[in-house]
This record gives C-alpha cells, structure tokens and sequence, in this order.
C-alpha cells in the first residue's frame, strides 16, 4: 500500500504538565527545651480556639505545628521516594494532583498499606524549598524552556 504523507506545517508549541519540586528536612527532636514549650504553647492555643465542639480535629498534634529540621530528608513522603536532579534530591509531584484533588491514596511506609494522605498537607513545616516546573517547546525551533 502506498500512503502519501505530507509534511507538518503548522506551528506547534508543546506544554509539559506542570510539576512539584520539593526539597524536605528531617524531622529532629529541638535542641532546646524552650522549643518545646513553645511548639507545646501554640498546639494548646490552636486546640483550645480551633478544636473546640462543634469541630474534631482527630489529627491535630504539636508536630503540626512545628517540627525541628535535621538534614535533608531522602525518605519516603506522600508515597514518594526522592529523585535526583540537578544534584539534589526533590520529592516530583503533578501539580494538578496536589491542587485538584483533596486526598491521594499511597503508601506512607515501603511495603505499608495504602492510606488516605489529605493533599493539603504535601506542604508542612518540614518543607525546605519548593518549586513549580513546567517545560514548554517549540517544535518548529527546537527550544525547549526550563
């Protein structure tokens, strides 16, 4: 069979879905006990304003309102392991994941069952740097953004 194909001419620009780059700390024990009556002070503020009936908040601990950072974490978070790029190593999610949708449903332990995660909580106070990616290309010069 003989096709007859004809060359593309159109102008095409090309959009990479965009994505989550996040860097994350280690959590520590502070090395101060004054840290710790402080993280203690603002979690009994927080429960005795927020918590109180009619509202639950079941999840609510002082590491949600602050935990001490030690050292780039490369563990698993949000049921992802760290990649390497550019030198370091950033926790890759979709953006559209973390901002569309209220929960994801992953592991939080390797080989662990899968858990509801609330996607409001991909950014805490473990969060060391965070970067939104989206690659664009022009097909017709061959340029590819970062």
């Amino acid at each position: 069979l003989d096709r007859q194909v004809s060359v593309f001419t159109e102008r095409v620009f090309m959009i990479s879905p965009p994505v989550v780059m996040q860097t994350r700390w280690k959590a520590a024990a502070c090395p101060w006990s004054f840290s710790d009556r402080v993280i203690q002070q603002f979690f009994d503020m927080g429960l005795n304003r927020h918590c109180v009936a009619p509202y639950i908040c079941a999840d609510y601990a002082p590491s949600n309102v602050f935990q001490c950072p030690d050292g780039s974490d490369d563990s698993l978070f949000f049921g992802i392991l760290p990649q390497d790029f550019l030198g370091r190593k950033v926790y890759l999610e979709f953006l559209t994941t973390i901002t569309n949708f209220p929960i994801v449903v992953r592991r939080r332990v390797a080989d662990g069952p899968y858990e509801i995660m609330r996607t409001e909580n991909f950014l805490d106070t473990l969060t060391e740097e965070i970067e939104i990616v989206a690659l664009f290309y022009s097909a017709e010069f061959s340029i590819t953004s970062r």
